[in-house]
C-alpha cells in the first residue's frame, strides 16, 4: 500500500473518531478554528452577581486572555447559588466551538462542572453542549457541532464563585469531505 494512501487512511480514521466524540453532553475535545471570527466579541454580556467592580461579565470578551485574576482581565461572580455567565448574540448562530480560558492563579478546580448551553431562550432552560469535567488544561475548548441558538451561558449547577478569564465562540463551519481511498493526493510540482 503506498504511504500516501495509508496515511490518507489513518486520516480518516482519526477524523471518524473525532467527528464520533466521546458522549453526548461531556465535554468533547476539540480545536478552535483558525481565521474564524470569534462570536463573543460582538455580543452582549451578563452575569449573576460581580464579585467586586473590577470583575464585571465584559472581561470575559475583552480579548485578553490573562488568566491572573489581580490582573483585571477576568469576569468573576460573588459566591452565588447557581452563578451564571450570559453572551448574548443579535441573530441565533450554529455554533461550532467554545474556548474558555479558566483563571490560572488558583481556584481552577471552580470551573469544573459548569455546563456550557446554547439555545434561544434568556433562562437557563438551553441544551447543554458541555460540560467542563477537566480543569487541567488553561483553555478548555469545547465542540458543540452546529448547535444553533442567541444565548451561550456558562452556568455552574451548584454554590460557588466562577471566574472567566476569555470566552471565545465560533461558528461552526462543516468540514469539507475527505477524499475517498481511491483518489491518489498528488502533490504539486513546483516546476
Amino acid at each position: 500500500m503506498p504511504i500516501q494512501s495509508q496515511t490518507l487512511r489513518m486520516m480518516s480514521l482519526l477524523f471518524l473518531l473525532v467527528a464520533v466524540g466521546v458522549s453526548a453532553g461531556v465535554a468533547q475535545p476539540c480545536v478552535a478554528p483558525i481565521g474564524v471570527r470569534n462570536l463573543a466579541k460582538y455580543g452582549k454580556v451578563s452575569q449573576s452577581s460581580s464579585y467586586s467592580a473590577t470583575s464585571h461579565p465584559q472581561l470575559a470578551i475583552d480579548g485578553n486572555k490573562d488568566s491572573i485574576y489581580s490582573q483585571g482581565s477576568c469576569a468573576h461572580t460573588k459566591k452565588d447559588n447557581k452563578p451564571w455567565w450570559r453572551l448574548e448574540m443579535d441573530t441565533s448562530e450554529s455554533i461550532g466551538a467554545i474556548s474558555i480560558t479558566n483563571r490560572k492563579d488558583c481556584c481552577q478546580e471552580r470551573l469544573k462542572g459548569a455546563l456550557i448551553t446554547v439555545g434561544d431562550s434568556p433562562n437557563h432552560d438551553n441544551p447543554v453542549c458541555a460540560e467542563i469535567t477537566d480543569v487541567t488544561p488553561n483553555t478548555i475548548t469545547v465542540c458543540c457541532n452546529g448547535m444553533t441558538g442567541r444565548f451561550v451561558t456558562v452556568i455552574k449547577p451548584s454554590s460557588d464563585y466562577m471566574t472567566l478569564c476569555e470566552v471565545q465562540v465560533f461558528r461552526y463551519i462543516k468540514q469539507e469531505s475527505l477524499p475517498r481511498e481511491e483518489e491518489e493526493i498528488k502533490p504539486e510540482s513546483y516546476e
